[in-house]
């Protein structure tokens, strides 16, 4: 019997087929391959709200440099709990 890894890559193909169809930019077509696949999302109208596309990438960095307390990822693991 075919293993999960099977499975996951015949749905993919079955999918990138479907996208293969219909003619498209490579960008759109990897678009619609990853949010077919779960992976992209569009930002909820809440947060397109909050985000402010004057504010430059160097100023957001700069600003997380300077916070304050533990990682986002440490927060998520203490969140998280301990693995089984």
């Amino acid at each position: 019997m075919p293993g999960n890894g099977w499975i996951a890559q015949e749905w993919l193909i079955e999918r990138l087929d479907a996208l293969a169809s219909e003619p498209d930019t490579k960008r759109a077509q990897v678009q619609a391959a990853l949010r077919a696949a779960g992976l992209l999302a569009e930002m909820s109208p809440g947060l397109r709200e909050l985000a402010n596309p004057a504010v430059p990438l160097e100023e957001i960095e700069a600003a997380l440099t300077r916070a304050t307390g533990p990682a986002l990822s440490e927060i998520i693991l203490e969140q998280r709990g301990p693995r089984e």
